[in-house]
């Protein structure tokens, strides 16, 4: 630690000295005072190793003598004159006087001022550029008459240093003779009648070289300091390349491996071929003893990919492959399983980074877990932001080698760009179910319109077309006849009237003319017409009088009820069957109520076709198509409710506001 002291009578100088200096751990600041006449009794009251002293701080101090005290009494102290005015001659006298430093105010000293106090406590001398400057010309005008040669600089600054002439001569391999006619010339040359003087008032030039020549010495030992710290680091380097291959084995070209793998990742085409890449190809490649790849499903992680089921290898003896898997037997269904909610999966998901689960916080969470997840090394997270889509294990490396920080930050950016790929394959699936339930639906409308049509063909050709023929052919003959029969003429009126009520019939079934003027009133003939035929009683209650509801809007709710009436009648076996329409504020509900069987199993929305439910797929889609909300809420023995909610202004008519949301339903509706 470098003690500092500060004598300056401008607060503001003291105050940016001591803020920078603070800051500064090396240095510290023990002293400061703004009076030229206590600095001895300062020194000698906290002795520091470096004053900065104000040349003019008093009118009548005297820097000059005080330099000189300070050096008598304190050999070690090294002292650096402050101050806005420059003269050559003076910045010679206090440095001949056993001054370190001479700083001009007016110069940028104040940031480099750590430096500077640092090369003074080096012992070293330091001038500001201008006062460099200037006292050079100084020692350049004064010694253009009479220079001193080189021979003659070299033999007064070892005398400088206090070497004897027997001592020069043999530094300078000459000899003791010609050290003093040496010395005689530089006496003539510098005015001095003796060696004392000689040393105290030395030759401008003589200063300057020496200076220079301590500059020299100083660029070597910085050059040699500088060469000794570039081996040390070489070394150093070696050393730890060395001891991280021998504990963390050969240094793997993760940039190459991750251009590559991210590569073949994304163009997984689904998460079992992800899974293949990050358990079998790349564990191979990074010598990697077992991994595993857990997504999620509903609440647990659950081993995907084609080694998921084939866990029961002994831990040291290695499959077909030469990679061993992952020793112990998983917990539910052939393949490893852990909770969303276990304590480790949610301390490696909150740090969102691959950590090491044999060391740690994750160590001692991973332990009160099941015994299936002993054998992992390392547990990747597959983050998207703040979202967990998988989880990533890897298990020992060959010769049981540890993974480097450097191996743990290049498997994080690994899983954040396999969690990326997640999402995109979990689009991929969804745009392809999608196409597939669009293509299931076509067929079934194509189908169901060839049905209906043979059935309308049936329908008028055995019936309406028949009693039509048969009529016409019992007017032909009436009309032959010269007196027709009354009861049979009577009775042709009559299966002329049933042909035309059936026609009526059919065409009612096409589009129900009711729909022209009241939902409400066609929502009632329905359900007389379907109670007078179903085995259960069922009712209506309608509480949505005046409802002004477009065509298509009326005609969507009008099907989704038939088609939830005719669900409930042939499947449900139910005892009592309720339909319900009710106007809110701010929206219509119908619900189509059985207390009947349920619908057994589950099946999301999305899943209607696949699971044959395309009653309710097209009740879903005349619901989105009139901006609606589907819901069916089904269990089995208890019964199922179908809900329509359409959304309404304050002028209670239907906005375009689409929201599906489906709840499970049968394979038989």
């Amino acid at each position: 630690m470098i003690r500092v002291a500060v004598v300056d009578d401008h607060p503001h100088v003291a105050i940016a000295l001591r803020t920078l200096l603070d800051e500064t751990p090396d240095i510290q600041m023990v002293a400061e005072s703004r009076r030229g006449c206590d600095v001895a009794a300062l020194m000698r009251r906290t002795r520091p190793d470096v004053l900065l002293l104000d040349l003019f701080i008093e009118p009548e101090f005297d820097a000059l003598s005080a330099v000189r005290g300070l050096r008598a009494d304190f050999p070690d102290l090294r002292v650096c004159l402050l101050s806005a005015y420059l003269e050559p001659s003076v910045v010679r006298d206090l440095l001949q006087a056993g001054a370190y430093g001479y700083i001009l105010k007016d110069d940028d000293y104040v940031s480099r001022i750590a430096t500077i106090v640092r090369d003074l406590a080096d012992g070293q001398v330091y001038l500001s550029p201008q006062a460099y400057e200037a006292l050079a010309q100084a020692t350049r005008a004064e010694g253009a008459e009479q220079p001193l040669s080189e021979r003659e600089v070299e033999v007064l600054r070892l005398a400088k240093r206090g070497l004897r002439n027997p001592q020069i001569a043999q530094a300078l391999h000459i000899s003791p003779g010609t050290v003093r006619n040496h010395l005689s010339a530089v006496y003539r040359k510098l005015g001095v009648h003796s060696r004392h003087e000689a040393l105290q008032v030395p030759a401008s030039e003589t200063w300057f070289e020496e200076l220079m020549a301590e500059a020299g010495a100083l660029f070597i030992g910085l050059a040699l300091g500088a060469l000794a710290l570039a081996l040390g680091s070489l070394l150093w380097r070696g050393a730890r390349r060395w001891w991280r291959e021998r504990r963390y084995g050969t240094p793997i070209d993760h940039g190459t491996l991750l251009v590559e793998y991210g590569r073949r990742m994304t163009g997984a085409p689904d998460r079992h071929a992800l899974a293949h890449l990050l358990t079998n190809d790349l564990p191979r490649v990074l010598q990697v003893e077992g991994a595993a790849l857990l997504l999620p499903e509903r609440h647990h992680l659950i081993a995907v990919g084609e080694d998921a089921t084939d866990w029961n290898n002994p831990p040291h003896q290695p499959p077909e492959g030469g990679r061993l898997r992952p020793p112990h037997q998983p917990s539910e269904g052939g393949r490893l399983c852990l909770p969303i909610s276990h304590a480790a999966v949610r301390w490696v998901a909150s740090s969102g980074e691959a950590l090491d689960a044999g060391r740690g916080r994750l160590r001692e969470l991973a332990q009160q877990g099941p015994a299936e997840i002993d054998w992992t090394r390392v547990w990747v997270p597959l983050m998207r932001g703040i979202d967990l889509r998988g989880l990533w294990m890897l298990g020992l490396r060959d010769d049981n080698l540890r993974y480097s920080p450097d191996d743990l930050g290049w498997l994080t950016a690994v899983g954040r760009q396999a969690a990326v790929v997640l999402d995109a394959i979990h689009y991929a699936e969804q745009e392809r179910r999608a196409a597939s339930e669009i293509r299931a639906l076509y067929r079934q409308v194509v189908e169901t319109r060839e049905v209906e049509r043979g059935r309308l063909s049936r329908e008028l050709h055995h019936g309406v077309l028949q009693d039509l023929c048969a009529i016409t052919r019992d007017l032909k003959a009436l009309g032959a006849q010269s007196d027709p029969d009354e009861a049979r003429f009577t009775g042709l009126v009559s299966r002329s009237g049933e042909s035309v009520n059936a026609l009526r019939a059919i065409c009612h079934n096409l589009r129900p003319p009711l729909l022209q003027h009241d939902l409400a009133a066609a929502l009632k003939a329905l359900v007389e017409e379907m109670d007078a035929r179903s085995p259960a009683p069922v009712y209506i209650q309608v509480s949505a009088e005046g409802l002004q509801l477009s065509d298509d809007v009326a005609l969507a709710v009008f099907r989704i009820t038939q088609e939830a009436l005719n669900n409930a009648i042939r499947h449900a076996d139910a005892s009592e069957i309720a339909v319900r329409l009710t106007q809110y504020p701010d929206r219509l509900r119908l619900t189509v109520t059985d207390d009947g069987r349920g619908i057994p199993g589950s099946a999301g929305p999305g899943r209607f076709v696949a699971q044959g439910h395309y009653g309710l797929a097209g009740m879903r889609e005349r619901a989105a198509m009139i901006g609606g909300k589907l819901d069916v809420q089904t269990a089995v023995d208890y019964g199922t409710v179908v809900i329509l909610e359409l959304p309404t202004d304050s002028t209670h008519t239907c906005v375009p506001s689409v929201t599906i949301s489906t709840a499970p339903s049968s394979s038989v509706r």
